[in-house]
């Protein structure tokens, strides 16, 4: 065995990665179903760079059935990830857990079967040199260019999904969240990437005729690559808190079983207890009109959850237009009165338990009859907050940011160029 400096690095991002994973399948901080994947994929790295020291330390040469052991993991990757895109974004995986795992399990059946052969048989099919007349060459075939080819389709295919379902998520939480801060995932975005950048670097090393230098070479970078992406990940993956949380939408219940819907008081943001029939003809004009109407529509109404999929998202809603229209009214004067907005960790549920109506009903509200999503909405309001304050006074932009529910100065600029068309500095030089 030589332990060069390299082999030395390889092994201490393996052991720095069974730490990670443990930490991750122990944390509490997010969904515990992403945690697992998160780790199980740090797993599957922390696998690469043991193959990786086996091979920089001469380990391979001696017992290459140990080799052999760390050798089916290509088709581990994509899937982790992609379960992990859907539990952090709670969105349901395409099909049956097993199901995606299958080759998975047939690579490890092929590869495992190896330690049943020679030392000198393991090493000519590891290392792709079998003769072509040499019965084992069918047995090379599949360790080879099979299964190139099939894991760089296999793991295509599951970052592509991947990607999908980040893209799902951000329509998602542009209709559900007023900021995007720690809930947005570009972290995991990169990260997909990167991992793509990787196993396109390896794709490389294993199908291009590369000179055997280079070949080195390339198997140093990846090895560090994968050493620096475990300690990312691992950091990045046990900051992330829980997006979304099991919630029950607000949905009104059925007059003839359940009781009646809450009222919400627009001078105090407070819900008072169910209220009756005759409490319902007391009350303001637009509010007195809303309840009424909700307690029509609701008899084919059912509690559920927001769904994501935007284009039938309302197919089957009861919220007539007339009560759309005047739940729009009753929102915006909340808007005005309350100024929710200034919290900077506003949601959907949020305000929709405000206001005593379901997360589906305001959605389609906000995007039906204001033309925008929750998170353009809740921040034009912002935007017009700051817009006045940097008229009328000399705070700093952060100040004033922070003061109207932005989490970020960064944010503050994006937003406010958006609805404004200029920066909050160009703003405020023409109000002067």
């Amino acid at each position: 065995m030589n332990l060069s400096l390299l082999s030395v690095v390889f092994l201490l991002g393996a052991a720095q990665g069974i730490f990670l994973a443990l930490s991750l399948f122990t944390s509490k901080l997010s969904s515990h179903k992403a945690n697992m994947y998160l780790g199980a994929l740090t797993l599957v790295f922390v696998t690469s760079l043991f193959d990786y020291f086996l091979d920089s330390s001469g380990i391979t040469y001696q017992h290459p059935w140990l080799r052999a052991l760390f050798w089916p993991k290509e088709f581990f990757f994509g899937v982790c990830i992609y379960f992990y895109a859907c539990h952090i974004s709670a969105q349901t995986p395409y099909g049956r857990t097993a199901f995606h795992f299958i080759p998975a399990m047939v690579h490890i059946l092929v590869s495992w079967s190896l330690v049943f052969l020679t030392n000198e048989q393991q090493l000519a099919i590891l290392f792709d040199s079998v003769n072509e007349d040499d019965p084992l060459s069918l047995w090379a075939m599949l360790l080879g260019t099979v299964e190139d080819v099939a894991a760089m389709l296999h793991m295509g295919a599951y970052l592509v999904a991947s990607l999908i379902v980040l893209k799902r998520h951000q329509l998602r939480i542009s209709n559900e969240f007023s900021y995007t801060e720690k809930v947005s995932l570009v972290w995991l975005r990169n990260l997909i990437l990167s991992l793509l950048g990787i196993y396109l670097l390896w794709l490389s090393r294993s199908i291009l005729p590369v000179p055997e230098n280079v070949s080195d070479g390339l198997d140093e970078v990846l090895g560090f690559s994968i050493v620096i992406l475990i300690y990312v990940m691992g950091y990045l993956g046990l900051k992330q808190p829980q997006i979304f949380t099991p919630y029950q939408a607000i949905e009104v219940p059925n007059t003839q079983n359940q009781p009646l819907p809450t009222s919400t008081n627009l001078d105090t943001g407070l819900q008072t207890a169910p209220i009756g029939e005759s409490e319902l003809n007391a009350k303001t004009p637009v509010h007195s009109t809303v309840q009424t109407e909700l307690q029509a529509t609701s008899k084919t109404d059912e509690a559920s959850i927001i769904e994501s999929k935007a284009s039938e998202k309302y197919k089957k809603s009861s919220l007539s237009d007339d009560l759309s229209a005047s739940l729009a009214v009753e929102l915006q004067t909340l808007m005005e009165k309350e100024r929710p907005y200034l919290d900077s960790q506003l949601s959907l549920p949020q305000l929709a338990e405000r206001m005593g109506i379901s997360t589906n009903y305001l959605s389609q509200v906000i995007n039906e009859q204001l033309k925008l999503n929750f998170f353009d909405f809740i921040n034009q309001y912002r935007v017009n907050a700051a817009a006045s304050s940097l008229s009328t006074t000399s705070d700093t932009v952060t100040d004033i940011a922070l003061a109207v529910g932005f989490n970020s100065k960064s944010a503050f600029y994006a937003a406010f160029k958006k609805h404004q068309g200029q920066t909050p500095g160009e703003f405020r030089k023409a109000s002067k």
